[in-house]
């Protein structure tokens, strides 16, 4: 593994492995949870007020979500930095509408310390 230790105990290995690729699967989820549902059409059942309670509802909880997700990636990301310390030459991870595509360079990143 690249970085500053490079673990020879195979359960040390498997353990630093496997931040690795929970900081990979952390990015990716944080990455795609952008794409929040912000919309559904009206159900013929619901009336206008319970649709437009339920639309902003529905917003809410995909931000709330997007925002946790991201949380959640740069804590993943956090412990696996002494591990790959090329990771603090990146911008933070940040994902939102504008910024896509950000994911790949870390992704790209922790898959080559996982071949070392």
């Amino acid at each position: 593994m690249a970085g500053v230790t490079s673990p020879r105990d195979p359960r040390q290995r498997a353990y630093h492995r496997g931040r690795i690729n929970a900081a990979i699967a952390a990015v990716a989820a944080a990455e795609i949870s952008v794409d929040y549902i912000a919309s559904v059409a009206r159900p013929e059942h619901m009336t206008d007020d319970d649709y437009k309670h339920f639309s902003s509802w529905l917003v809410t909880e995909g931000m709330k979500s997007w925002a946790t997700k991201v949380a959640q990636a740069n804590e993943a990301l956090a412990r696996v930095l002494p591990y790959v310390p090329a990771l603090a030459d990146l911008p933070p991870f940040q994902p939102d509408s504008r910024h896509r595509g950000g994911h790949a360079e870390i992704i790209a990143k922790l898959r080559a310390a996982l071949r070392q």
